[in-house]
């Protein structure tokens, strides 16, 4: 499994783009977070029904996602989810009802979209479907897909701007 970070020596975003932003403590919020303080890494912060959760993606906690405390804070530069767009690599699909998916895959179930991490809240690290933003097409409860390599976006006019990649290996893959 490899995750990683625009590469480029400077990523180049419109400001218009960013958001100082908190995150938690009662504070809703779906995108992708830079925080300002320390060497922590950016994560995908969701609210999911109510309660604030951050997924890691990089560095040695990368795929671990866990509920925000009611005390804390996460500080940094927000992309809101209305600015991001998750790109899959069809070619690496498969059925997640076969197969459970390791962290960092994306899976596609009635009509959502879920980042399957590490449950890092428990001590048990569970694999843990986190619900995403939006709304995708469905064919109902039982239609399901899971993709091993995708990618993050933001668009600047018709310029794509990759923010993250991520390739993991294929369950039943050699």
């Amino acid at each position: 499994m490899t995750g990683e970070a625009n590469k480029q020596d400077a990523l180049k975003l419109p400001v218009s783009r960013l958001e100082p932003r908190k995150v938690g403590g009662g504070r809703p919020a779906n995108g992708l977070l830079w925080q300002l303080h320390g060497p922590v890494p950016s994560s995908i912060v969701v609210d999911w029904d109510g309660v604030a959760y951050a997924t890691y993606l990089d560095g040695t906690h990368a795929m671990n996602s866990f509920a925000i405390p009611r005390g804390r804070l996460l500080e940094g530069l927000l992309i809101s989810s209305e600015h991001l767009e998750f790109i899959v690599d069809v070619s690496s699909r498969y059925d997640p009802v076969r197969y459970t998916g390791p962290a960092g895959v994306l899976m596609l179930k009635a009509g959502k979209l879920h980042l399957m991490t590490v449950d890092f809240s428990d001590g048990f690290k569970d694999i843990k479907a986190i619900p995403l933003w939006g709304d995708y097409p469905s064919a109902g409860e039982e239609g399901a897909a899971a993709f091993s390599r995708w990618k993050l976006v933001t668009r600047n006019g018709e310029q794509e701007i990759t923010l993250w990649e991520f390739s993991g290996l294929q369950p039943g893959a050699a």
